[in-house]
């Protein structure tokens, strides 16, 4: 199996002073994957959370208003993990490809990523956290590309993605090596690579 794209991160990548506030917010942070992976989307909600992390309510608002909030700071987290080296533009996109679909077999990703695709349709902060997310995927694999002098365009990443979020969020089936390939050909083919 193909390693992920990203994976989350060990411990708080520092954004509080207080070491025991870090120590609270990774803790919330790991029961919420631990709902996600147990219960999907539906199953993150800040009274099963709480009660869960043992935590009070009061506590999960003041740093995440809604469960989208809370999954936003997660996906935001998720560090880039190094690529495997690529021998041309073909097997770096056929590698990212690999790499997504398996990063979206992981349940918490699943959920995380569906929770906030949903809440992105009317909330204009959780349509730029997608965006935000978009970007930095998309600059992590042209970084990947520029050995060869290739950069895919927004257009050109929606081309390479699109079918994974396609089958695995609307279809739900999984992404085999026949759509990766389809995927490479299509994208190499359009990129003039």
């Amino acid at each position: 199996m193909t390693a992920p794209l990203s994976a989350w991160p060990e411990g708080d990548p520092g954004l509080d002073e207080d070491p025991r506030v870090a120590r609270t917010r990774q803790h919330v942070l790991d029961t919420a994957r631990a709902l996600l992976v147990e219960g999907g989307p539906t199953a993150l909600t800040h009274t099963a959370l709480a009660s869960r992390a043992r935590v009070s309510r009061q506590t999960l608002y003041r740093y995440w208003p809604t469960p989208e909030h809370l999954v936003a700071d997660m996906v935001r987290r998720r560090v880039a993990l190094p690529a495997e080296p690529g021998s041309g533009v073909a097997d770096v996109l056929g590698s990212y490809v690999r790499s997504l679909a398996a990063a979206f077999a992981d349940p918490a990703v699943h959920g995380a990523y569906a929770l906030l695709m949903a809440a992105a349709v009317a909330d204009e902060a959780m349509a730029g956290v997608l965006h935000e997310v978009k970007e930095s995927r998309r600059a992590a694999l042209n970084d990947q590309l520029a050995p060869w002098g290739v950069a895919v365009s927004t257009e050109e990443f929606a081309m390479v993605v699109g079918p994974v979020i396609y089958l695995v969020f609307v279809a739900h089936r999984p992404v085999g090596e026949d759509v990766v390939q389809m995927v490479v050909r299509d994208a190499v083919t359009r990129m003039g690579a």
